[in-house]
């Protein structure tokens, strides 16, 4: 941090999440960029020269920079554990984006290389800090409607005619649908739930011909008798989350980057019908990176290693249902080390 109080943010990765996030940055009081990471010079200078800062063509060089304070790791999921060790051993604070790693034994060893060398370490589940989320997670934790019953969640992507070779259908890319959009619905029922243990987890996975898994479903049952479910698929589209209460339903239409929220309220006993929901609106400006990257500012102000809204017992619970419902599944990346997918501490 600055004389002026303004952190300095180094961005890990040149594509089209690493821009998006750099837009919104420009929007974050006391934010500003003041590096950038490729593994070439040219594409550094070249994102540089649209969104500023100091372009480096080495990641090392890169969160080196004594101008920076936070590192953003937005370089693909398969060298995100490389990534977080680099600048956690440079003794920078680090956001780094979902999915946090590609198993439970890369999430072990990237969250103890964080507290090994003191610094902050958060997942980028950007949602729970749109307003919309706030409003419902209030709603809940608060039982408006009474406790909940259920949680149903959607993602699935929606995409036609991929190459083969793209990379949501690439296994030595990370591809698959569970990692790129089931964490955004395991991450939206683990932050409705809190603390709340895991009894069982049942799942299965289609595997497409490429090798990866173009559809997930996963069942979650937590104490409490709440039955949870998730499905994330690369074709079929969907964002739709569904929290059933024993007084209402709360839906939230579009959960990744939620402006909406319904609540259709039970009428004496009776589920309500139409005309009988409430429609609340939450407009965000940009794309929303705003909310994540203001909560990271203020935990560094309040000297925190972890942010309480995406603490990292819940990054590696959720990594390790991820990795469990693979293993199931007999579903590993090439590059995997087996042992990284051996069982530890599930939940039963």
């Amino acid at each position: 941090m600055d004389r002026n109080g303004s952190f300095g943010w180094c961005i890990l990765g040149t594509g089209r999440i690493a821009a998006t996030f750099a837009e919104c940055l420009k929007t974050v009081p006391g934010a500003r960029l003041a590096a950038v990471g490729s593994r070439t010079s040219e594409k550094s200078v070249a994102f540089c020269a649209k969104y500023g800062g100091m372009p480096y063509g080495c990641y090392r060089e890169a969160v080196a920079d004594p101008d920076v304070d936070v590192v953003y790791v937005a370089t693909p999921h398969q060298v995100h554990e490389k990534d977080v060790i680099l600048a956690a051993e440079a003794g920078k604070a680090i956001l780094c984006e979902k999915p946090f790693a590609v198993n439970a034994g890369q999430t072990r060893r990237m969250i103890s290389a964080a507290r090994e060398n003191g610094v902050f370490l958060m997942e980028g589940l950007w949602s729970r800090f749109f307003p919309a989320w706030r409003y419902v997670k209030d709603l809940v934790d608060r039982e408006e409607y009474g406790p909940v019953l259920a949680v149903n969640s959607t993602t699935c992507w929606g995409k036609k005619d991929l190459p083969l070779e793209h990379r949501l259908l690439n296994p030595e890319l990370t591809g698959g649908s569970l990692l790129d959009a089931g964490i955004y619905s395991l991450a939206a029922i683990s932050f409705l739930l809190g603390d709340r243990r895991l009894r069982r987890v049942t799942s299965s996975m289609q595997i497409g011909e490429t090798g990866v898994d173009e559809t997930a479903s996963v069942r979650l049952d937590y104490d409490g008798n709440i039955a949870c479910s998730v499905t994330s698929a690369i074709y079929g589209w969907s964002f739709y989350t569904e929290i059933l209460c024993r007084d209402a339903t709360i839906v939230v239409p579009r959960h990744r980057n939620p402006d909406m929220v319904l609540i259709r309220r039970r009428i004496q006993g009776i589920p309500a019908v139409e005309g009988e929901e409430e429609t609340l609106r939450f407009p965000f400006e940009g794309e929303g990176f705003r909310y994540e990257a203001e909560a990271v500012q203020e935990c560094l102000r309040r000297g925190l290693l972890e942010c309480p809204q995406a603490p990292l017992s819940e990054t590696l619970r959720l990594s390790e249902v991820c990795t469990r419902v693979r293993r199931e599944a007999e579903f590993r990346y090439p590059f995997e080390d087996p042992a990284d997918l051996s069982p530890e501490d599930d939940e039963e």
